[in-house]
């Protein structure tokens, strides 16, 4: 009998969720992502889970990203088949509930950290790597956009180093990835397990005060307001547009007007002057519009 793709377990107060494909990196399968959308809602909402603790299995990979494999299959085999929508369309929701997990998310990198992988860690509250560690967003080689949140976290990195990576797939060690936020804390390979024992033993916000957090997940709650700031400008801005005269009114105002002006030679002048006037106004008015 073969072993759960993923396990999940509480010890000490924490949620501990290892991804358990050492043989294939712990590449992403459809079965591991449904699992995690089943058991993370739970977790968030147990009292005795105090935080979630994300690894690994094997000393190669935490996870090396999406099980490409199993879509190629799919593709050649069952071309009618909708594994390749579902499957990033289900783990896209899982990246999006790390990102407002409600309690803190601990990824242990101890390997590579790619694409899906970096999904799972990234978005997260706290990441933790070790010497070998190594980073990179490889489906931008096959064509694809950085996926799993990557323009979000990417656009955020210093100075243009998120546009190099999505550009060119190039890979990163720990030091430049604890420069660079993707990760906020270094600890050897040999002591690594040493985290989870250390979290699950003391108090969990005292340890992970120590740890730091990614800047723009300490962020997220001033972002989010300042969206809201927006969105209610963008709301005042149109009640302003729709409280100016529009600019035919004057047009439209002296049009009706003749219809009860005596037919004169005299006042057929007057009248067209106005038009002429009035148009030229509205020309001027659009013209500005265009420009601006």
């Amino acid at each position: 009998m073969s072993e759960p793709e993923i396990l999940f377990a509480v010890e000490n107060g924490l949620g501990i969720m290892t991804l358990n494909r050492p043989k294939a990196l712990n590449s992403l399968s459809m079965g591991m992502i449904r699992e995690m959308e089943r058991v993370l809602p739970q977790w968030e909402k147990d009292q005795a889970v105090k935080a979630v603790v994300v690894r690994g299995a094997g000393d190669r990979a935490f996870c090396a990203g999406g099980d490409v494999a199993g879509l190629y299959r799919e593709m050649r085999d069952d071309p009618q088949g909708t594994l390749r929508r579902d499957f990033f369309r289900e783990e896209y929701i899982v990246n999006r509930r790390i990102y407002r997990f409600a309690k803190p998310w601990i990824s242990l990198i101890d390997g590579i950290d790619m694409g899906g992988g970096v999904g799972l860690s990234v978005h997260g509250s706290h990441s933790v790597a070790s010497e070998k560690f190594l980073f990179a967003m490889p489906e931008t080689t096959i064509g694809l956009f950085p996926d799993v949140g990557g323009g979000y976290f990417l656009t955020r990195l210093p100075g243009a180093l998120g546009t190099f990576l999505a550009l060119t797939s190039h890979r990163l060690k720990v030091a430049d990835a604890l420069w660079a936020g993707i990760v906020d804390a270094y600890v050897p390979s040999a002591k690594i397990e040493l985290v989870q024992k250390y979290v699950g033993a003391k108090s969990t916000h005292v340890v992970l005060a120590n740890i730091g957090g990614k800047a723009w997940v300490r962020q997220k709650e001033a972002a989010q307001q300042a969206v809201t700031d927006l969105a209610g400008e963008m709301i005042e801005l149109q009640a302003a547009r729709d409280a100016r005269p529009r600019p035919c009114e004057g047009l439209e105002e002296t049009l009706m007007g003749m219809q009860h002006r005596e037919a004169t030679l005299v006042g057929a002048v007057d009248l067209m002057q106005s038009v002429l006037h009035a148009a030229g106004a509205v020309y001027q008015v659009r013209h500005s519009e265009r420009l601006s």
